[in-house]
């Protein structure tokens, strides 16, 4: 080898170190940062999903019960004018018993979306712990959390389903009175208020939806050094709602991954 090329080989490997030392140097500091208060996040992302998933169950459960009510009412009304009206209200106290049942019971844990509008926010927070979760000294403590997250994901495409439900018994209610040219007062303010009611239940929701979409600080800042990571971009990448719904193709990540980094972090976690 002539001076030259071994001039340039050992600058190479000066260069090469160089950046390695400052690569690592980075994401030890990265690192450190993280390990001081995943408990925290982890203990703050619990108490945020049972707080919202507790509020959603009682007032679904409480709207439900408003709305069944409000049938009630406008079948009995319907019955002194037409006593064969009370077909389109057959099953439809079962149907109410059976979507309380199921709000108020613990719903099969979903993988993927499989309807409802996307969440970003729940995305990321739901990857961060299945990325979080495969780090000796996290396991366990990730699962609770972790479980509770994807039964709220359930749960909130359940209300999606009874929001579904509401709209059809309204609509079909609607399309019945239209039928009659007079309808006594009374009548018409027990559909004025269970449509007051649906709309206040839609509204309800939408504003729990929103409350998901304001992490605390602790989060933020959990998430925000996870993203320095490579190791989690590349699982992000792979294993988010997102990534499952446009099929993004692996080797499009690889340049954002490095094995020393994923290495590393479990050694982080195992004491």
């Amino acid at each position: 080898m002539g001076m030259k090329h071994l001039y340039l080989a050992i600058l190479f490997c000066i260069g090469s170190q160089f950046i390695s030392n400052a690569y690592s140097q980075k994401l030890d500091s990265v690192l450190q940062t993280i390990q001081q208060f995943p408990e925290k996040y982890l203990s703050t992302v619990d108490n945020k999903i049972s707080s919202i998933d507790d509020k959603l169950t009682k007032q679904t459960e409480k709207y439900l019960q408003k709305l069944q009510r409000a049938e009630d009412k406008i079948k009995k009304h319907l019955q002194k004018i037409d006593s064969s009206a009370s077909a389109v209200f057959t099953n439809a106290q079962q149907k109410y018993t059976q979507l309380t049942e199921k709000i108020k019971s613990k719903t099969a844990i979903v993988s993927k979306i499989t309807g409802g509008q996307y969440n970003s926010y729940l995305d990321s927070l739901g990857t961060s712990l299945k990325f979080l979760q495969q780090f000796n000294g996290l396991t366990n403590k990730v699962k609770e959390p972790l479980n509770k997250l994807q039964e709220l994901q359930s749960k909130l495409l359940q209300t999606e389903k009874i929001k579904e439900f509401i709209a059809q018994r309204k609509d079909q209610i609607k399309q019945l009175l239209s039928k009659y040219t007079k309808l006594p007062n009374s009548l018409r303010k027990e559909y004025a208020k269970l449509s007051k009611t649906a709309y206040y239940y839609s509204a309800q929701i939408k504003e729990y939806k929103e409350m998901l979409k304001d992490p605390k600080k602790i989060e933020q800042k959990a998430l925000g050094l996870l993203n320095k990571l490579p190791a989690f971009q590349k699982f992000m990448k792979e294993n988010s709602q997102l990534a499952s719904l446009f099929g993004v193709p692996s080797n499009l990540h690889e340049a954002f991954y490095n094995k020393n980094t994923n290495i590393r972090f479990t050694m982080l976690f195992s004491n």
